[in-house]
């Protein structure tokens, strides 16, 4: 059996890896779409508008 500091070294490296693997995913799949989707749609057709009215 492993220790319990052992165990919650394991378990930390163990959530790294998962965060880092998803947040890759996230860069490189999901960033593109949703960068491209705002800046057609959101900045264009909502954000500034919002913006302009607010102000």
């Amino acid at each position: 059996m492993l220790s319990q500091a052992e165990m919650a070294l394991v378990e930390k490296m163990m959530d790294a890896l998962q965060i880092g693997s998803s947040q890759h995913k996230v860069v490189k799949g999901d960033n593109n779409n949703i960068n491209n989707s705002n800046n057609s749609k959101s900045r264009g057709g909502r954000r500034f508008p919002d913006k302009l009215i607010t102000t």
